[in-house]
């Protein structure tokens, strides 16, 4: 390949072609014009630096200067080690050839990531170099950026209360990104106050002396990120400027004073200065604010402020997600305890009724016919047992972990068992062993089972019902059928939501449920959930007995 001179690198290209090596592909130009050599090389949007055997800039492209954010002029002459320092860079360098990744730091002090490819040109035993630069700072602060929001997404989860989950978000921004403190509140009412404090590397009572200032009316800059619904850049100076800062009126009470005096002692304890409050905002309503503290020294920069805009986009989203999960909480508890009510309403309470009418009908006739008061004695008695039965069973359903300990086998046959008793229906069950699911999937089986069984008793009229659990193609069924009147699964019936709760909890564990039902023809439900995590069967059908076989 041809050398460029020192003197005139562009110049020597028009003099002799490019001649590959011995095997290499063929490539032969014989001449090039200078000036369209030059005018492609500052067309490129990639930055050319030509060097010598030195390491001193020869040529340097447009796009070099601006990733350099230097002049031309200042670029050449000057070793490529001021802009590239460090031994590791050198080496690369005097390398000669090959790809390679480095920082560097432009005249106005930003640091610049770039991609570079280097390549040796040779003529008669002198070497000197190319190296392409092409700026991957914008880039590489994306998959920074992406990769930070998939570490978040993934460790937040809706099983704590809302200030517990925004405390680890607070926890993990601090982890992944180096800062000093974060601090995320909700913000709402007139005029704005703190609902809910979480922060991770603040000072104790530090938010909480925050809160208090808002409520005797404090000019916060957090408070004024909410009310504007934009970014603010602020901070809070450890000396008595922030006293005029917070009251611009100059006048408070005692008692303001002893807070400001509060806060001021707690300041002190807290390295940082340099605050960023970016309201939290979900569907054009602004939920609270995200604050990230800086030291004094190290300021923010576009690029963090892009990435505090995302955090803060997925930390709205988590509030409302966080919110909705718990109104569906709140929405299952009220369906659980309206569920109790109907079962403390059909067994307990009818079973209570009869036990006072045996007292009574007992007292009224021990002296005049002591026989009657003994039999109406025994059949108060024979009610406070199944009275005890019924109580256990509720009880029962109360605690998931009796869940957990007896197993979903044993809940289905006691609670099918006291229906049958109960209501006088011929009940056969057909059980497999206990299943190994996670106890949300067992319980989501029993409450299905539950709700049908209840069903039958309310509305179907029937005399008999078939209870079965069995593995089939990795999956655990659970199939309840009666003999009863049946109905139209496709009607709507206003004000109950028996069946949509079954829906509802079997798809929300990824399985899937089907009623099947006619007028006078009975009804099947047939649930079934997913095994994961194995290659083997789980659970076995019934074994059918000896005898269960034909002969032969």
């Amino acid at each position: 390949m041809t050398m460029l001179s020192s003197d005139d690198p562009l110049e020597t290209l028009t003099v002799a072609g490019f001649q590959p090596a011995s095997g290499a592909h063929t490539f032969r130009l014989e001449s090039l014009d200078s000036a369209l050599l030059a005018s492609v090389l500052e067309a490129s949007l990639d930055g050319f630096i030509l060097f010598n055997s030195e390491l001193h800039c020869l040529f340097a492209n447009r796009a070099a200067c601006d990733i350099l954010s230097r002049t031309p002029e200042t670029i050449c002459g000057q070793s490529l080690l001021a802009f590239f320092g460090g031994a590791d860079q050198e080496t690369r360098l005097l390398t000669r050839t090959g790809h390679w990744s480095a920082t560097v730091v432009r005249a106005n002090g930003e640091k610049c990531e770039i991609e570079c490819t280097q390549a040796v040109i040779e003529q008669g035993g002198n070497v000197q170099g190319v190296l392409m630069m092409r700026d991957v700072t914008n880039v590489q602060l994306a998959m920074r950026e992406a990769r930070i929001l998939k570490q978040l997404a993934t460790s937040i989860t809706y099983t704590n209360s809302l200030e517990s989950l925004l405390s680890h978000v607070a926890h993990d921004v601090v982890q992944m990104l180096g800062i000093q403190a974060c601090f995320i509140t909700l913000v709402s009412g007139s005029p704005p106050q703190f609902r809910v404090l979480s922060d991770y590397g603040l000072p104790p009572g530090f938010t909480a002396t925050m809160r208090d200032l808002a409520l005797v009316g404090a000019r916060l800059p957090t408070l004024y990120a909410f009310q504007e619904s934009r970014i603010v850049l602020h901070n809070f100076p450890p000396n008595d400027a922030f006293y005029t800062r917070l009251f611009p009126q100059r006048r408070w009470s005692p008692e303001v004073d002893a807070l400001l005096r509060q806060f001021l002692e707690l300041r002190l304890q807290f390295p940082g200065g340099n605050i960023v409050s970016v309201p939290l905002r979900y569907n054009d309503a602004t939920l609270g604010v995200f604050n990230a503290y800086y030291s004094f020294t190290s300021p923010p920069d576009v690029a963090d402020l892009s990435l505090f805009t995302s955090i803060a986009e997925l930390t709205a989203a988590t509030i409302h997600n966080a919110r909705a999960f718990m109104a569906a909480q709140d929405r299952a508890a009220l369906e659980e305890r309206r569920r109790l009510a109907r079962e403390l309403h059909d067994s307990v309470s009818q079973h209570l009724y009869g036990i006072t009418l045996g007292v009574q009908s007992a007292r009224h006739f021990i002296e005049t016919d002591p026989p009657y008061a003994t039999e109406s004695l025994d059949y108060a008695l024979s009610l406070a047992r199944d009275c005890q039965a019924e109580m256990r069973a509720l009880l029962f359903v109360l605690h998931p972990e009796a869940l957990e300990s007896a197993g979903l086998i044993v809940a289905l046959t006691h609670h099918a068992t006291a229906v049958g008793n109960r209501h006088n229906l011929s009940m056969e069950l057909n059980l497999c062993e206990e299943p190994v699911l996670a106890l949300d999937a067992k319980e989501a089986l029993y409450r299905v089972a539950q709700e049908a069984l209840y069903n039958i008793v309310k509305h179907a009229q029937a005399r008999r019902v078939m209870l079965r659990l069995y593995q089939a193609d990795m999956a655990v069924v659970l199939e309840i059928e009666d003999d009863g009147v049946g109905f139209n699964p496709q009607a709507v019936f206003p004000g109950h939501l028996g069946l949509h709760s079954m829906r509802e909890r079997i798809h929300r564990l990824g399985g899937s449920i089907e009623i099947k039902s006619a007028p006078e023809w009975g009804t099947a439900v047939c649930a079934s959930l997913p095994v994961f995590g194995t290659g083997e069967p789980l659970l076995v059908l019934p074994q059918k007995r000896e005898s269960d076989s034909p002969e032969g």
